[in-house]
């Protein structure tokens, strides 16, 4: 069994990215502040929160699982698609071929539509980062064991917070340790685990 514990983080980052400094889960919110300086102008807060434990969380390791399933399924795309061509696979076509499949396969539905398009996005990024440093010794995206893939991202739907300490995700509602009032707008939650916990993060602009 998991255990889940609540937490609190706040801090500031140019990019909006905190890293943990244990391992546990979170429920994470950003928010974009005011620009003092010009280079401050994407500086992120970071608040964490962690889920209680409860026996419904499994459905969060499911909906991880088939995150990292589409993800290998994409990774297995873009390798053969340049072995037939000698190009890059696009990112439009890789998500609008994704969205056919996941109509069709039950298991890649337990993740959202958006967070499907966050997976082909998150590789896309990853390849042009490739392009651009592979003489550095950067290496492309490849494969990952599905038990250890971590996360997956909802943006604009997916989710919605129900007042107090309670969240729906998906269908399900779970709870989490609130230790402070989120104020303003979530952007983005993502949802998150270490090999301990699910954890879930959030954004907040």
């Amino acid at each position: 069994m998991h255990h889940y514990e609540c937490d609190l983080f706040v801090g500031n980052t140019l990019q909006g990215c905190c890293i943990p400094r244990r391992n546990i889960g979170w429920l994470i919110f950003s928010r974009r502040h005011n620009a003092v300086c010009l280079w401050y102008n994407f500086s992120m807060k970071t608040l964490k929160f962690k889920l209680y434990q409860h026996k419904r969380n499994r459905f969060l390791k499911r909906s991880i699982n088939a995150a990292g399933v589409i993800y290998n399924h994409c990774i297995a795309l873009h390798k053969r698609y340049y072995r037939m061509w000698s190009k890059h696979l696009n990112c439009a076509k890789l998500q609008a071929h994704i969205a056919k499949l996941r109509k069709r396969k039950e298991f890649w539905q337990s993740v959202g539509s958006q967070a499907v398009q966050d997976i082909c996005q998150r590789i896309e990024k990853a390849y042009q980062l490739f392009f651009k440093h592979n003489k550095k010794g950067v290496r492309p995206p490849g494969f990952k064991k599905v038990k250890k893939y971590k996360s997956f991202t909802l943006k604009q739907a997916g989710y919605k917070f129900l007042g107090s300490n309670r969240i729906k995700i998906g269908q399900k509602v779970y709870q989490f340790w609130k230790s402070r009032e989120i104020e303003g707008k979530v952007k983005t939650l993502t949802i998150k685990r270490t090999p301990l916990l699910r954890i879930v993060y959030g954004s907040r602009r």
